[in-house]
């Protein structure tokens, strides 16, 4: 893969990835409220509990891509000192 491509889609990641937690979340509130107003709590006990678990897979994803970029900004480093 081309370098800047890839630089390009490093720097949009996490960005993704935040907005797609975000969404995640936003829906699994929406889901917490229906299910409130079917009677449901049991369901709705659980919806906060998946909001959690998509806020720590979204911190996880983050975490994972930060550290991939500073390793590749290692690796370039040491590149061009050859």
């Amino acid at each position: 893969m081309d370098d800047h491509l890839r630089q390009s889609c490093e720097q949009l990641a996490p960005g993704v990835l935040l907005a797609s937690g975000l969404v995640d979340d936003a829906l699994d509130i929406r889901e917490l409220t229906h299910q409130l107003h079917e009677s449901r709590p049991g369901l709705a006990a659980l919806a906060p509990t998946v909001a959690l678990l998509h806020l720590l897979a979204g911190a996880a994803a983050l975490l994972a891509t930060r550290g991939t970029r500073s390793q590749s900004g290692r690796h370039q480093h040491a590149r061009r000192n050859r």
